[in-house]
């Protein structure tokens, strides 16, 4: 049993917590007051599973290379008008301080992605979505960084993302497609364009895998018919797993809901549009602020939409509703496509070879979970027909 004292050593009723033998919290079991010692030491607390030998994060598209991060963007800027920041915000519609008219602009950490404080700009206009993003701090969930962020101070800098969803100069029949550019270090006018980044504390990779493996998109991409056939999507903008500072959630959610629409005007992926719409009931009127009880559609029902809730919302969506090939499959936008996955999934996040979640800080977040335990609820979740007999395990 875990004892919770106040600060005077008090017992505070009701909040002791019974932990198994798999340091899990077993719910609605508290024995009564007195409690036997124990007898030996016990580990409180979770450990970290390693991932694979030799496994990097935010790699599994691929790592890139300088060379083709260099081709990446011959094919998405070849007039090389983006070469600095300074150039990418003339290009896009804002001025020398990074600013543009009737831009949203909105501070945070993102907690569950790469742990860094977030100072994001995004401007629309006639059709064009831009958006760029000053990382605070180091890729650790510090609480300090997303005031960093939002005093834009300066000595905390570091990589720039820039995206934006129009044509390629030159080649308008192609139509518009999602461009990714890092610029690095800092993040002023005259920071040059860089061929990729360190954003994990794991060592640099290169666009535009760096990118795609949380934005979707087809990696090593030598065509522009091959960046529109499986291309990559603005992402939505989660406050429930963001952390903010002295500037609040609540404060901001204005400019999140401009930010989120932003994204539904940039074709991102189906999937990332309904989740926006269900997440502001844009389909029954709309509502300000965002909803977080919404629950796909796909997933309705019991058990299924504890699962999602618990585990898919939380570890899997952060990356897998961008992804597009294998339409429906994974996506995970229904539990279909999630159960269709059972053993895949398995292998890669309860088996010897971890490699998801592919971003270091959202692996820490599945692995140290607690209320609920994640990899426990994943191995024990069963649906009596489809999903039978259990993982058992996830170690």
């Amino acid at each position: 049993l875990l004892e919770v004292l106040d600060t005077n050593g008090n017992l505070i009723a009701g909040a002791s917590q019974t932990i198994d033998a798999g340091n899990a919290i077993v719910p609605n079991v508290v024995p009564p007051y007195p409690y036997t010692t124990c007898n030996s030491d016990a580990f409180i607390g979770r450990n970290l599973a390693p991932p694979a030998s030799g496994n990097a994060f935010l790699t599994f598209k691929g790592a890139g290379s300088a060379a083709a991060a260099g081709n990446y963007y011959t094919l998405v800027d070849p007039n090389n008008l983006r070469t600095k920041l300074g150039d990418w915000w003339t290009v896009n519609g804002f001025n020398a301080n990074g600013i543009a008219v009737g831009e949203s602009r909105a501070t945070y950490t993102n907690f569950n992605d790469l742990g860094f404080g977030r100072d994001m700009h995004c401007s629309e206009n006639a059709g064009k979505v831009a958006c760029y993003v000053t990382n605070y701090g180091a890729p650790d969930q510090s609480a300090g960084n997303a005031n960093t962020a939002q005093t834009a101070n300066v000595a905390n800098r570091v990589a720039a993302v820039a995206m934006e969803y129009s044509e390629v100069e030159g080649q308008a029949a192609a139509g518009k497609i999602v461009k990714f550019f890092v610029f690095a270090p800092g993040a002023v006018a005259n920071t040059p364009r860089a061929n990729g980044a360190d954003l994990d504390g794991q060592g640099v990779k290169f666009v535009p895998e760096l990118c795609q493996v949380c934005h979707g998109g087809s990696s090593n991409p030598l065509t522009l018919a091959q960046l529109t056939a499986d291309a990559s999507s603005f992402r939505e903008f989660d406050l429930p797993t963001f952390r903010y500072g002295t500037l609040t959630q609540a404060q901001q959610e204005p400019a999140f809901k401009a930010l989120n629409l932003m994204v539904m005007h940039s074709a991102p992926h189906q999937p990332i549009t309904d989740l926006i719409k269900g997440w502001y009931h844009l389909t029954t009127g709309g509502v300000n602020t965002l909803d977080p009880s919404f629950i796909p559609p796909g997933w309705m029902g019991a058990p299924q939409s504890g699962l999602y809730t618990s585990v898919v919302a939380r570890s899997c969506r952060t990356c897998h509703i961008a992804q597009r090939p294998n339409p429906g499959t994974i996506d995970f936008n229904t539990y279909a496509s999630f159960r269709g996955r059972k053993n895949t999934i398995k292998a890669f996040v309860c088996g010897n070879n971890k490699v998801m979640p592919n971003a270091l800080i959202t692996y820490k977040n599945f692995w140290l979970s607690v209320l609920p335990y994640e990899p426990g609820f994943l191995a024990a979740y069963q649906d009596g027909t489809n999903w039978t007999p259990a993982y058992g395990t996830c170690n």
